[in-house]
Parts: C-alpha cells; structure tokens; sequence
C-alpha cells in the first residue's frame, strides 16, 4: 500500500510510502509524547524540590522568630554551651612558625609561591585564631615589581572557616612570570 495518489478507478487513494514507514511515524509519535511526559516528570521534580527548599527555609525563620522573641524577653538565644578561644600564641611563638598575620584573627602559614608557566602560584594555610566562626573567607594576593608596581593579582574565597581551623589554599596570579615578582601582599577582604 502506498500515500499519496488518488486509485486510477476513483474509488480511493494509493499510499506511495510504505506500511514500514508509517510505523516508523507512529513510533516517532509516540516518542514525542514520551519526552513530554519525561518533561513533566523534571518539571514535578523541580517543584518538589522547591517545596523542600521552601520548607527548610521556613522552618529557619521559625527559629529565627522564636530566638528574637526570647531575646526580647530577656533569655538566652538558644542553649549552647559557651565557646571557648583556643590559646592565644605569643607574638614570639607566631613568628617561630612563620605565619603572616592578614587581619581579622586570620593568618597565613607555610606561604610559598612558584612559576607555572607564565604564572605565580601561591600556597599555603589559612588559620581563624579569631574568635568569630565565618561561613566563608574572601582573600586577595596582591604581587608588585621591584619599583613596587603592581604586576596581577587574584581573590579566593575558602569555605567554612571556624574558630581554630586550618584550611590549605592555592591561588594562581595569571599573567605574572614569577622572575619579575620582588615583592607581595595578602589581604583579608571580607568573610561572614
């Protein structure tokens, strides 16, 4: 049987494609509505999960509202047993260990850079010897010439910075050959 030209008596249609083919079409058709169905399954995936999110976020405000409400009241927050600083380190015993002190209790130890091509890596540790826990560390590298201009420089965040952590960190100045760096900075940008 084939589409397409009308029968040479009149009384009906000759198909010019064959039986096969027009499986093949059902089948296509069928498949179409197989990803729209698979489309509605990630769109209802996506929802879901956005109610889970939602959820979780309420309920942190709930908390929130119930801690602001005692705090108002007078009592404590929440009952969390009181943190206690790590032993502060002289400034003497600072210095043995080579650290570089960046602000905000933070410090960098075993600094060291190289050249990696036509860059300057840098590596090291970040230490919180603060008394504040941070969910995340912005720090920037700055590195300057022998005339002190400046030659690149880079940020980096580093995540999850509790009071008396040590985190390692490896940031790349793109650009800058390390022959040309005479001298560097390390800045604590911000954190929260």
């Amino acid at each position: 049987m084939c589409i397409g030209n009308k029968d040479t008596n009149g009384t009906g249609w000759h198909f010019n494609l064959p039986i096969p083919v027009l499986y093949i079409f059902l089948m296509l058709g069928s498949l179409g509505s197989l990803g729209a169905d698979d489309s509605q399954t990630r769109i209802m995936e996506k929802v879901i999960a956005l109610e889970q999110t939602l959820q979780e976020l309420m309920d942190k405000i709930e908390g929130l509202d119930r801690r602001i409400t005692a705090l108002e009241k007078g009592a404590p927050a929440h009952r969390e047993t009181p943190r206690v600083a790590p032993p502060q380190e002289s400034a003497a015993e600072k210095k043995a260990k080579k650290l570089i002190d960046i602000g905000q209790g933070f410090y960098v130890l075993n600094l060291g850079y190289e050249g990696i091509v036509e860059n300057t890596v840098f590596t090291g540790e970040l230490e919180n010897s603060g008394t504040k826990d941070y969910q995340f560390v912005l720090l920037k590298v700055e590195v300057y010439d022998g005339k002190g201009n400046l030659l690149g420089d880079n940020v980096l965040n580093i995540d999850g910075m509790s009071v008396g952590t040590t985190k390692p960190f490896k940031i790349t100045i793109y650009g800058v050959n390390v022959r040309d760096v005479a001298n560097y900075e390390i800045k604590f940008v911000k954190g929260f």
